[in-house]
């Protein structure tokens, strides 16, 4: 089995926004209580979120998941719609550590980019770097960029490529038949690729 909704928030991202004066960041509030504070949206609890590789590991082997491919937290997108002195910085501190998560475990994880998304060229630009890191399948893109075919468009820069337009994917969960027997790194990327692929394929025939 599969988990393509494995959301994350990167501890390296947290510290990141925790030293930000403007929002988005993590403060404090009246409470004490560790909050993200994103615009017009309120405040979330930090405690939330997790990024313990550890106890995700263990939930997935009770559950029989084979492969989780991780992707930045939804509350956490707002780093997306930054000017891009900012979500680029920090869309690349998400996409290194969910590679690195990878890396770390090898076989167990895959991961969708976060990209800075206020600029296609720059969302382009970090999606075709991305794809050169370990792990890396597809890109995590908001549903209503596609509600429309002027707004498809505006996305098609992102898969001119052979390869991006094949790594293209959306999030779903898609389940397979869970097995104990052992495979090796190469076989459970080649699996999670080609879910990736499948889920392109129904999303966008052409």
């Amino acid at each position: 089995m599969i988990d393509m909704h494995a959301h994350w928030r990167p501890a390296e991202l947290a510290d990141a926004l925790g030293a930000r004066t403007r929002e988005p960041r993590i403060l404090r509030n009246q409470d004490g209580v560790e909050v993200l504070k994103m615009p017009r949206m309120g405040e979330e609890p930090v405690a939330r979120a997790f990024d313990d590789v550890d106890f995700h590991l263990g939930r997935m082997d009770r559950q029989g998941v084979e492969v989780s491919v991780l992707s930045l937290l939804g509350s956490f997108c707002w780093v997306e719609a930054q000017p891009l002195e900012v979500s680029v910085p920090l869309c690349r501190i998400v996409n290194d550590r969910l590679s690195a998560i990878c890396q770390e475990h090898p076989g167990r994880f895959a991961a969708y980019a976060a990209l800075p998304l206020t600029d296609i060229s720059a969302a382009s630009a970090e999606f075709a770097r991305t794809l050169g890191l370990p792990g890396m399948i597809g890109a995590q893109l908001p549903g209503n960029a596609f509600l429309m075919r002027n707004d498809a468009e505006a996305m098609r820069h992102c898969w001119k490529s052979r390869t991006a337009t094949a790594r293209c994917s959306s999030s779903t969960t898609v389940p397979g038949r869970a097995t104990r027997s052992p495979r090796s790194q190469a076989t459970r990327t080649t699996r999670a690729v080609a879910t990736a692929r499948s889920t392109c394929r129904r999303a966008c025939p052409r």
